[in-house]
């Protein structure tokens, strides 16, 4: 299939376009420089060489320099559309260690999706943009590197917050997987290393990540659900002190006594004839 090759001269240019009807790429294509493209309003399609997907209102789409690909038409409707190419020499002072800019171009490309309040951040940024491209005033060139420096700013720090969600989710679920096995086995005998080693844990790492996303221990926890299942044991009244300590996971009546008081304030035998 041809594939065009686009070459940016200068180091950077700015375009927004909108059209009523358009019938997209007639091949693939790829530039020289990276490459930053918003959709403000419509649908289009996007191919690459290992996938197409659709792109919507409010989607962001950053390609690395000498990638291929091609847009293409999902419906007839009308599109409104901001593109941004820059060469890495634009940044100039404004790279570096401190700061990679283009951190988030070491993918071939990056498809995202914007929540209402980063897309007006984003929108104000190219509307500035695109405002500055059109004059020819002191220090246009300047204040253009400037703008696009903001915009990968925003664009990295969106990606920071986007993976630290993804991690704490992970965790969350990790954590509620975690839980509810000792919900349900919390009858049974298992220490903190191998209940770590179960999920693919150190022992220390499980205890810290525990602690922080419950408030409680792991002991602390497994003690709490083993009490409120005695506690529902010992009003139905079917077996005495001793069978329930068992039934709930403790080996040793004293070591349950004191738990269980420690937890609800009272013995078994008097939380038995207090509520039963």
């Amino acid at each position: 299939m041809l594939c065009k090759a686009e070459t940016l001269e200068q180091e950077l240019s700015f375009e927004r376009l909108l059209k009523r009807e358009d019938q997209g790429m007639n091949w693939p294509h790829f530039h020289n420089a990276y490459e930053i493209y918003y959709l403000q309003d419509g649908s289009r399609g996007y191919d690459f060489k290992d996938k197409s997907f659709n792109v919507k209102k409010g989607d962001l789409i950053l390609i690395k320099e000498g990638v291929k690909h091609q847009t293409f038409v999902r419906d007839k409707s009308y599109f409104n559309r901001f593109l941004v190419k820059f060469k890495a020499d634009s940044l100039g002072q404004f790279g570096g260690k401190e700061a990679d800019l283009l951190s988030n171009f070491k993918k071939d490309y990056y498809h995202l999706r914007l929540e209402i309040n980063d897309r007006m951040m984003i929108e104000n940024i190219l509307t500035r943009m695109e405002m500055e491209s059109k004059k020819n005033d002191f220090g246009r060139n300047i204040y253009l590197k400037l703008l696009i420096s903001e915009l990968l700013i925003l664009i990295n720090r969106y990606l920071k917050s986007k993976n630290d969600q993804d991690s704490r989710d992970h965790y969350h679920l990790k954590i509620m997987e975690i839980m509810k096995f000792i919900e349900d086995n919390f009858s049974q005998n298992f220490s903190l290393n191998q209940l770590a080693a179960k999920f693919s844990y150190s022992s220390s790492y499980l205890s810290t990540l525990f602690k922080e996303k419950t408030g409680y221990t792991v002991t602390e926890y497994i003690n709490s659900v083993r009490i409120k299942e005695a506690q529902n044991l010992l009003l139905k009244n079917k077996y005495n002190v001793s069978q329930v300590a068992e039934k709930v996971g403790y080996n040793n009546l004293i070591h349950f006594g004191r738990n269980f008081k420690d937890r609800t304030g009272l013995s078994p035998s008097d939380y038995r004839k207090a509520y039963k």
